[in-house]
């Protein structure tokens, strides 16, 4: 096999095709699509990467007592939004500001009145 070192090598046959950039060398799987050495494997840790961020991301919700506890009367509801997230759903009536986050089972409340907190409420929040 020819040196690599002084730049790309291309070897052409009727059963086997190897492109070599560098150190690393891209060549056709089994069924006709293209995996690489050095590429495939970081495609391969993106995605690995990706589910285990949506798994944890799934499983941690800014929906908690401990966040909860941390709510106080006059606070702005930028202040609110960055404990709790952004909320799921908000009412805007004659003044009064309602947004909720969670769903039907597990959920908290906040009222505001010009921006600042004076009422809140949790249902079945650990």
């Amino acid at each position: 096999m020819p040196s690599t070192r002084g730049g790309a090598f291309r070897q052409n046959a009727k059963t086997h095709t190897v492109v070599i950039i560098g150190r690393y060398h891209v060549t056709p799987d089994l069924w006709g699509g293209r995996r690489s050495g050095f590429f495939g494997e970081m495609q391969l840790k993106k995605q690995i990467a990706l589910v285990a961020l949506w798994i944890a991301l799934a499983g941690c919700s800014k929906i908690t007592a401990e966040n909860y506890a941390k709510l106080q009367t006059g606070m702005p509801q930028t202040e609110v939004n960055a404990i709790l997230g952004k909320p799921d759903s908000c009412d805007d009536v004659l003044g009064f500001k309602s947004c909720r986050w969670g769903d039907d089972k597990s959920n908290v409340t906040v009222r505001f009145v010009a921006d600042k907190l004076v009422l809140h409420e949790a249902v079945n929040i650990r």
